[in-house]
């Protein structure tokens, strides 16, 4: 005989009830603990770390910057979970710029709903070329309790910069913008130098200074200074002046040029180099003539009232610019002798002429031992600067000793006469 077991339906119900909280437990999140009964206790977490970039900032605050210079960017992060977040520690990223380099800062904690920052020291390197930079962040961190990690994108909120090259100032040229060299006392010419800057910013205030290596007798002008922009060039002309006292030499002139890179507001100088730098001439004068000699060419040293005869007076250049002379005979107080007025005559630099004077006696000349000397006046090439010139002791004596004398002169009115007669 078989016996029926009567089921009891509240039983399974309560059965499946356990099975369907026990499952439910088990996927629920949140720490477990083992109470004193030996059962899991669940704590299920309201909320977790919430951290973000909120932004990054140029704190040095020029947006622009030049080659060797260093500027500072601060991070912001904000974290609005009920969680907080340690070791937060972000990396910058240039997006390919390979001229800017970075400090590694300390990590910092970010509490929940709280900010923090960190600042990063930039250097530009000094081979820096000129972009538009956008910096961007990666940061990395812990979260507080449980350790999980983290890590956030500034995504949007980069910032974006400006990088320049340096400021490269170069003296290209030294040009003599007169060009009528060699140069002499008193005279004045005009040197300019060109400038040229190859980098990425502009120069301020370039002024450049002319050294003529030990060379005393020149003086120089003060231009204006001047603005070479990046890229470009520029020019100052200098205005020389030959002293009085100067020298034959040729003069090797430098220049150093000095000047301020704009933003950085730092100095930059530079000089000359041996293909760069310039030699002038400067001569003592432009014209150094001096009257030689004065020669009774025709050569018999005796002449009678009524003939002519011919005097030649000779100059000699010993300068390096030509001359153009004129000369006049003077007779020292004899007024018996007259002289044609002959071309004037160019002597070229560093050499010699001669202006030819036919001189008659009148018909009622005197007795006597007669000194003809010569004044002469010129003009200089190129400058048509004028200048006078004596014989001095290089004269004639017709009549009387001396060292220069050529042939003695001596008028008889009484030997005229019978010639007259003889001849009449």
């Amino acid at each position: 005989m078989t016996r029926q077991v009567k089921k009891n339906p509240g039983a399974l119900i309560l059965f499946f009830a356990i099975v369907i909280l026990a499952v439910l437990m088990t996927m629920t999140q949140g720490e477990k603990g083992i109470n004193r009964r030996g059962f899991q206790d669940v704590q299920t977490r309201v909320s977790s770390c919430a951290l973000n970039i909120t932004s990054i900032v140029d704190i040095t605050g020029r947006g622009t910057y030049v080659g060797g210079e260093t500027f500072t960017v601060r991070v912001n992060y904000a974290n609005t979970g009920d969680s907080g977040a340690s070791w937060v520690d972000g990396v910058l990223a240039f997006n390919g710029y390979l001229y800017l380099s970075q400090n590694s800062p300390a990590p910092v904690p970010v509490p929940a709903n709280s900010t923090a920052y960190q600042d990063f020291v930039i250097t530009v390197l000094t081979s820096a070329t000129s972009a538009a930079v956008t910096i961007d962040c990666t940061a990395t961190g812990q979260e507080e309790g449980t350790g999980q990690p983290l890590l956030v994108e500034s995504y949007d909120n980069d910032l974006d910069l400006t990088i320049q090259k340096q400021a490269n100032l170069a003296i290209v040229s030294m040009v003599d913008m007169t060009g009528t060299e060699p140069y002499w006392r008193g005279e004045s010419f005009v040197v300019r130098v060109t400038y040229q800057n190859t980098g990425g910013t502009d120069a301020l205030v370039v002024d450049g200074i002319l050294s003529f290596n030990g060379y005393t007798q020149l003086t120089q002008s003060n231009p204006a200074t001047i603005t070479v922009a990046a890229g470009s060039t520029g020019y100052q002309d200098f205005t020389i002046t030959v002293g009085s006292s100067a020298t034959a030499s040729q003069v090797e002139i430098d220049v150093t040029v000095t000047g301020i890179e704009a933003i950085t507001i730092r100095s930059m100088i530079n000089t000359t180099t041996a293909s760069t730098d310039m030699h002038v001439w400067i001569g003592m004068a432009a014209a150094v003539v001096t009257i030689t000699s004065i020669q009774d060419v025709t050569g018999r040293g005796t002449y009678i009232g009524g003939e002519s005869f011919t005097v030649r007076v000779n100059y000699a250049n010993t300068g390096l610019y030509g001359a153009t002379m004129d000369g006049t005979l003077v007779y020292n107080g004899y007024g018996y002798l007259t002289s044609s007025n002959p071309s004037a005559t160019s002597i070229p630099a560093l050499s010699t002429g001669f202006q030819d004077f036919t001189v008659t006696a009148s018909a009622g000349a005197t007795s006597a031992a007669v000194t003809i000397d010569c004044s002469a006046t010129g003009v200089e090439q190129y400058t048509a600067r004028s200048f006078s010139v004596d014989s001095l002791n290089n004269d004639l004596d017709l009549g009387k000793g001396s060292k220069h004398r050529d042939c003695e002169m001596r008028l008889y009115s009484a030997i005229r006469k019978n010639w007259s007669k003889t001849f009449a």
